[in-house]
């Protein structure tokens, strides 16, 4: 039993060493990483004009897609933007969707002014029901990136993700290197004293693509496991 135990430990870090490693490469290797990370920051900066912000998804969907057999050694190019904002349009109606019950079940309540007991049942509800979503959502965005809409229909292929220790070591990596980051930049807010978050464009376009080459590796994995 110890030894089964030992072996489990030995995959979960050699899982968390690969997707770290790997995610790494392509930011490594690529000589035109600064440019494809200056096009995000410059695509970010433009979002309020919406068209923009759609591309900027569509691209970290790309990077899910071009990990459906392994990781490359270079980021996508930022080219073939139409197919790159239906992508990212796609995507974002796929997010919408999957965050509307739980937005109910929170929302709902409230502006009924439903009584305390009930506005607190669907909040610890709706926050469960939440995170089950956060964890559907990066499965779900990769098939839809890989495969379109049929990807995302295949239940079984689905479940098949949601069920592995592959998918489910990636998102709790991803999810560690969140809380890191939002506390990394909170610091570097303070520290600047408040100028900091003009830097924050900069810096977000790498760390979401670093983000997508850990998840689009797991899913890849999980589907070969």
């Amino acid at each position: 039993m110890c030894m089964k135990k030992h072996i489990r430990l030995d995959l979960i870090y050699n899982l968390v060493m690969n997707y770290l490693s790997d995610a790494l490469k392509p930011l490594k290797q690529d000589e035109s990483v600064i440019k494809k990370s200056l096009i995000g920051t410059l695509a970010l900066f433009a979002s309020i004009f919406i068209i923009p912000y759609f591309l900027y998804q569509g691209y970290l969907l790309k990077i899910l897609d071009e990990t459906k057999e392994s990781v490359p050694s270079e980021l996508p190019q930022w080219d073939n933007l139409g197919n790159m904002f239906v992508l990212g349009l796609g995507g974002f109606l796929l997010s919408l969707l999957l965050s509307l019950p739980s937005t109910i079940i929170l929302y709902t309540p409230v502006l009924l002014e439903a009584s305390d007991g009930a506005i607190l049942a669907a909040q610890g509800i709706g926050s469960l029901l939440s995170l089950i979503l956060s964890y559907l959502s990066l499965a779900i965005l990769a098939l839809y990136a890989r495969d379109g809409l049929s990807g995302v229909t295949d239940v079984s292929r689905l479940t098949n993700i949601l069920f592995s220790l592959e998918y489910l070591i990636g998102v709790l990596i991803i999810t560690g290197l969140g809380i890191a980051f939002g506390i990394g930049m909170f610091i570097l807010i303070l520290v600047t004293l408040g100028l900091g978050i003009f830097l924050i464009p900069f810096i977000l376009p790498i760390y979401n693509y670093f983000i997508m080459y850990i998840a689009g590796n797991a899913i890849t994995e999980a589907e070969a496991s």
